[in-house]
C-alpha cells in the first residue's frame, strides 16, 4: 500500500528541494508585494506636487509635517538596512526625495511671494 508519509521518507532530497523552490517563491511575492504598497504609497506624493508645481503655492503645506516625515523615512531607511529589506529602503529613500522636493518647492514659492510682494511695495 502506498502512504504519504512513505513517498516524504523515501525521497528526502527532493522534499528539500521543492521546499526550498516554495520559500523562494514566498520570498519574492512578499518582496514584490511590498514594492507594491511602497509605490502606491509614494504616489500619494504626486498629487501634491503637482498642484504646488501649477499654482506655485504651498502655504498650507505644514514644515512640521514635512519635518517628522522625513525624519520618520529616514528612520525607517535605517531599519530597512538593519533587516536587509529592499522594499522597505526603496520605498523610503523615494519617499524622502518626494519629501525634500516639496520642501524645496515650499521654500522657492514662499521666498517668489515675498520678492513679489516686496516689489508691489
Amino acid at each position: 500500500m502506498f502512504s504519504v508519509g512513505s513517498a516524504v521518507n523515501k525521497y528526502p532530497d527532493l522534499n528539500r528541494k521543492l521546499l526550498s523552490k516554495c520559500k523562494q517563491y514566498l520570498t519574492m511575492f512578499w518582496t514584490i508585494l511590498g514594492l507594491t504598497a511602497g509605490f502606491v504609497c509614494i504616489s500619494s506624493f504626486i498629487p501634491q506636487m503637482l498642484k504646488g508645481y501649477r499654482t506655485k503655492k504651498l502655504d498650507d503645506l505644514s514644515y512640521l509635517l514635512m519635518s517628522f516625515m522625513g525624519s520618520g523615512m529616514l528612520l525607517w531607511i535605517l531599519y530597512g538596512i538593519h533587516i536587509d529589506s529592499i522594499p522597505v529602503i526603496l520605498t523610503n529613500v523615494m519617499g524622502v526625495c518626494c519629501n525634500v522636493l516639496l520642501f524645496f518647492m515650499k521654500v522657492s514659492y514662499s521666498n517668489q511671494k515675498r520678492t513679489l510682494t516686496k516689489a508691489e511695495q
